[in-house]
């Protein structure tokens, strides 16, 4: 990866973080979240990552390493994405939970001590089952991640060959050229060195046989 590259990534860094940032610093509880507000928030933010995006991309066709450029704010928009599909996954899970205890309490008051009992447990069953989702999708999202890192890991060492063939033969065709170039001199010489030796051929022959 080139200088001007790694300048670039630095230069976008501060604005590409900025929805991490703004939900750390408005969300200090799960259970805090106003879903409606907080999904207005997401969409708003993933329209600012989609729009940023567009404007690396269109600098990165100014860069020199365009193809590295690319992957690079690509890479760096999926993240950002990413990390906003986890927060309105967890929005939804935190609403999801607290229409489901509104419901529990509902129905709570109209039961018996051995009813609440039973609903306890199955609400505690309820819980691990979901945990235990959550968990799955966790892994699963993981497991995407790594692979799309070792896709992306793939795809610069094949540009890296790539460039390396290229530059390999734009070498051996450089040297071509440059010795087509030598034997061409050598040629010229060798004609200009026969025409004078045949010239001076000439003048002796006609020296030695004047014409009368």
């Amino acid at each position: 990866m080139n200088t001007r590259l790694v300048l670039l990534f630095f230069w976008c860094l501060p604005t590409w973080c900025l929805p991490t940032f703004c939900w750390a610093d408005a969300v200090t509880s799960a259970d805090a979240v106003n879903p409606a507000t907080e999904r207005q928030r997401i969409q708003a933010q993933r329209s600012q990552v989609q729009a940023r995006h567009a404007l690396d991309e269109a600098a990165c066709q100014r860069n020199f390493s365009v193809n590295d450029c690319l992957a690079l704010a690509g890479a760096k928009r999926n993240e950002l994405l990413g990390d906003l599909r986890r927060q309105e996954l967890s929005i939804n899970a935190t609403e999801a939970r607290q229409k489901a205890s509104d419901q529990v309490s509902r129905r709570e008051e109209n039961l018996s001590a051995e009813a609440q009992r039973e609903q306890a447990q199955r609400r505690a069953d309820a819980k691990a089952q979901s945990q235990s989702r959550q968990q799955e999708l966790e892994d699963k999202a993981a497991q995407r991640a790594d692979k799309a890192t070792q896709v992306q890991a793939n795809l610069d060492e094949a540009n890296e060959r790539l460039r390396a063939r290229q530059e390999a033969q734009a070498d051996r065709q450089a040297k071509a050229g440059a010795a087509a170039a030598e034997k061409k001199k050598y040629d010229d010489k060798q004609a200009e060195s026969e025409a004078r030796q045949a010239q001076i051929l000439k003048r002796k022959q006609d020296s030695e046989n004047p014409k009368k």
